[in-house]
């Protein structure tokens, strides 16, 4: 995952949708790929991974988009703690923030 850009989600105009699309690109080839979609679209979602360091934003208006990425992080951000040792905890980085326009 790392070394690479990822673009979720988005907004598609002509019908007015939010979408669940998903691609990769990596600079080290300049080439976009397209990879599994998410479940459910989003939009206003920004995810970095950068050095140890996982930061998800969600810009979103929707309650509902707000309630589901909460859930998913909790479950996720307690999974990745468990799986981290006492080595390299001091290493690593984990945050997240929903943020309510």
């Amino acid at each position: 995952m790392e070394n690479k850009i990822y673009v979720l989600g988005g907004y598609d105009d002509v019908t007015h949708t939010i979408t669940g699309d998903a691609e990769c690109f990596d600079p080290s080839t300049s080439k976009w790929e397209r990879i599994a979609p998410m479940p459910k679209g989003r939009s206003g979602l920004s995810s970095t991974l950068l050095s140890g360091l996982k930061n998800l934003q969600d810009y979103t208006l929707d309650s509902e988009s707000r309630s589901i990425l909460n859930k998913y992080l909790s479950e996720y951000l307690t999974q990745e703690m468990d799986n981290l040792s006492v080595n390299n905890l001091s290493d690593s980085q984990i945050s997240y923030q929903i943020m309510s326009l």
